[in-house]
């Protein structure tokens, strides 16, 4: 050793390859030049601090180890970071499916989702300005640190954006450069500490009574109701008393209008809202 340096007698140094961070990276001799990727600290065995334990908090990345979360925007109405075809990070209204529940994996030091264990990753290895989820690597594109509200990339210190600042429904997450603006502010609310969903009562937002069987009433001459057919098709039929299929109720988790006799079911625009056809659906908290 020659410093931080490990030296051969040729005066070749230990280099990580590429100077690339990654796991699994290979181990080269090359000509000193004296980058980080040649710099060693000698650290002994009985020295070595251990990494932090299930629910303890890691102090280097701002997050406690295994412990489920939420993110939550800081922007006004308070959306949460979720995931768009299971793939694209963005913001969405709270609603109670695990694409919102978060926790920090120790061993990859990557921040996970709960829907499939996967990590967040910048796209095509850091070379783009777009999120998604993806199978964890820990190259350093996926591996970020909370500080003062802001997420931030360990190598580029690029920030986890709301892109362009519009705090609306679906809108994409991405990372840019470091600023103080509510779009890149989030706080972390740990689900053991989160306050529980309201499961009855009024919702004014959404202008129902929470969890309470109702029946859609047409103000057409004969005021029929509307009723599922079939779990997935809706249409407008006589009333017929204590028939389930025409009664509804609103989830005040998932945001959503559920079927009484199919409850997994929700009010939908067809085709991912391209359509203007109705129907019942299973419950995905999307804006549609």
């Amino acid at each position: 050793m020659d410093g931080a340096f490990l030296v051969n007698e040729k005066g070749k140094v230990m280099d990580v390859s590429g100077g690339v961070d990654a796991e699994q990276r290979n181990i080269i001799v090359y000509r000193k030049h004296g980058k980080t990727n040649q710099q060693w600290d000698i650290v002994y065995a009985d020295e070595y601090p251990e990494d932090p334990k299930k629910g303890e908090l890691n102090n280097d990345f701002g997050l406690y180890v295994e412990r489920d979360f939420y993110i939550v925007s800081q922007m006004k109405s308070n959306r949460y970071l979720d995931l768009l075809n299971n793939r694209q990070m963005v913001i969405k209204t709270p609603n109670g499916r695990n694409t919102q529940t978060w926790y920090f994996h120790q061993q990859s030091l990557t921040i996970r989702t709960r829907l499939n264990n996967q990590s967040w990753d910048i796209k095509n290895a850091g070379r783009t300005r777009d999120m998604q989820i993806w199978s964890t690597n820990s190259g350093w594109f996926q591996i970020f640190r909370y500080v003062d509200e802001h997420f931030l990339n360990i190598q580029n210190g690029k920030a986890l954006d709301v892109n362009g600042g519009r705090d609306e429904e679906a809108r994409p997450v991405i990372v840019w450069n470091r600023h103080n603006g509510a779009n890149q502010r989030w706080k972390v609310v740990y689900k053991d500490e989160a306050a529980k969903p309201v499961t009855k009562g009024e919702s004014k937002e959404f202008g129902f009574q929470i969890n309470r069987p109702f029946y859609f009433v047409s103000r057409l001459p004969m005021g029929r109701v509307v009723e599922c057919h079939g779990a997935n098709n809706i249409w407008l039929r006589k009333y017929r008393k204590n028939v389930v299929a025409q009664q509804f109720w609103f989830d005040n988790v998932s945001k959503t209008i559920r079927s009484q006799q199919w409850k997994n079911y929700a009010l939908t625009i067809q085709s991912n809202g391209g359509s203007s056809n109705m129907r019942m659906e299973g419950v995905n908290s999307r804006w549609w």
